[in-house]
């Protein structure tokens, strides 16, 4: 089945035509695939190929200063282990 079909445009959104007459009445400037459309191969309704998209300069980040490390803090001591008892207690 060749309809209903999906067109797309360089200039518009994409749209989906339900037979040949309405893909007829569509126009120029319309494919049936995305990529004829990149750069290389767009051509406008005018017959003019767009300009290549500027792209502006991305500004350096400043770096960031440096974050001072904190101070190393003492681990917790271990609780003692019970005693054992000594003298008369031990011998019970």
């Amino acid at each position: 089945m060749e309809y209903p079909k999906w067109l797309y445009s360089a200039t518009a959104a994409p749209v989906i035509v339900a037979d040949p007459f309405e893909h007829a009445a569509m126009g120029a400037g319309w494919a049936e695939t995305p990529a004829a459309f990149t750069e290389t191969a767009a051509v406008l309704e005018n017959g003019e190929t767009p300009a290549a998209a500027e792209v502006p300069e991305v500004p350096e980040v400043p770096q960031l200063p440096e974050v001072p490390q904190l101070p190393e803090v003492p681990k917790a001591k271990k609780p003692a282990a019970p005693r054992k008892p000594r003298g008369k207690a031990a011998a019970k």
